[in-house]
């Protein structure tokens, strides 16, 4: 009798202890809402219709870029967020399935979906999470107002469109950071439909005063047998108050054909993104980028078909103007080439040179 009572006790101790522990956790819970809009003005320098970026300029032309709304929920041990987003941005870069069934539209409720997953902190260090992720490699963000460029570079239009999986991140300290993780192809979102084939990506980062650094590698094979190897590498050096510089390359390869080409690929993109801050209300973001295309993988995905090497590159000059914190205007200029007549001019005719002059505003709210 007794011991009944005391294993009695003892349960009767834990169910209370775990509960109190909850209730905790939920009074430390937040939710909060956040959303962004931005819109712009472009017009070409000369006559060419559009240029590779997201959304695309395009000649004497306004556009919205997107209107992205999210929630997020955080407590002590668990959490949840998820961002939505609308508009010819979300549509050139998540767009459509690239690998639907036959007699299935290429249309998806997933295309507005630019995350949406859970995460449990297991321990301090261990965090465990599951759902659809942002590409978690790239040195641009999907958001442009956490970028010191309004328009994207290539390497962003050579990224993933988000990741449906599960991953676990691992803090050995507060400067080295480990992510590995296993999702469904990079081009199948929302099903899978080859389930012997499933993407893996590691990524190892490092975070300190002055300098950060990350290395990102990804695998995936998708439904048609094309197998994509991603190795991703950015970081960031701040000289000074004033003067901060970042750098990215990413290699592209492609092997087993892409889309029934039988063509195999290989993109190499590098670039340096120099920023000049003047004081809080302005910057000068700046980009250099080069990208090399063995098979034309990149352009040909934009232009029509697959056809010889071609390199491209870009210099984008942005000058921000925090008019509050909610709202920036960004006067942009951006120069683009290419080693042969890439650009289409409003004639129809190709031309190796494109440039762009872009005025936008970003509001958050």
């Amino acid at each position: 009798m007794k011991n009944q009572l005391l294993a009695s006790l003892f349960c009767l101790a834990t169910t209370l202890s775990y509960a109190q522990e909850q209730e905790n956790n939920e009074k430390k819970a937040k939710t909060t809402f956040t959303g962004s809009v931005d819109a712009f003005y472009s017009a070409s320098l000369n006559n060419v219709e559009q240029t590779f970026t997201y959304p695309p300029y395009e000649d004497n032309a306004f556009s919205l870029g997107w209107l992205s709304v999210g929630i997020k929920h955080e407590a002590e041990k668990y959490g949840f967020q998820a961002n939505l987003a609308y508009g010819p941005k979300n549509d050139n870069f998540y767009g459509a399935r690239l690998y639907a069934e036959e007699g299935e539209s290429s249309a998806s409720t997933f295309n507005y979906v630019r995350d949406a997953f859970a995460y449990f902190n297991a321990t301090d260090k261990l965090k465990i999470s599951g759902g659809v992720f942002q590409a978690f490699y790239g040195y641009e963000f999907d958001d442009v107002h956490l970028n010191q460029n309004y328009s994207h570079g290539y390497v962003y239009g050579a990224s993933t469109a988000g990741v449906m999986g599960a991953k676990i991140d691992y803090a050995f300290n507060d400067k080295w950071n480990l992510m590995v993780g296993a999702f469904n192809n990079i081009y199948q979102r929302e099903e899978n439909s080859d389930d012997d084939n499933k993407a893996i990506a590691v990524n190892l980062s490092y975070t300190t005063d002055p300098i950060w650094a990350a290395a990102t590698y990804l695998n995936s094979t998708e439904p048609d047998g094309t197998t994509y190897n991603i190795f991703d590498i950015v970081g960031g050096f701040t000289i000074s108050d004033t003067f901060t510089l970042g750098y990215s390359f990413q290699n592209l390869s492609v092997s087993s054909g892409v889309l029934g080409s039988g063509v195999d690929a290989n993109v190499s993109i590098a670039a340096l993104y120099p920023l000049i801050t003047f004081n809080e209300k302005f910057s000068v973001g700046l980009r250099g980028e080069v990208l090399l295309d063995e098979e034309s993988f990149y352009v040909g995905q934009f232009s029509g078909p697959i056809y010889d090497k071609n390199t491209l590159f870009n210099v984008t000059a942005s000058f921000n103007y925090f008019v509050s914190e909610n709202l920036k205007i960004t006067p942009e200029i951006r120069l683009d080439g290419a080693s042969k007549g890439t650009f289409t001019k409003n004639d129809g005719t190709l031309t190796a040179n494109d440039s762009f002059g872009v005025v936008a505003l970003t509001y958050l709210f």
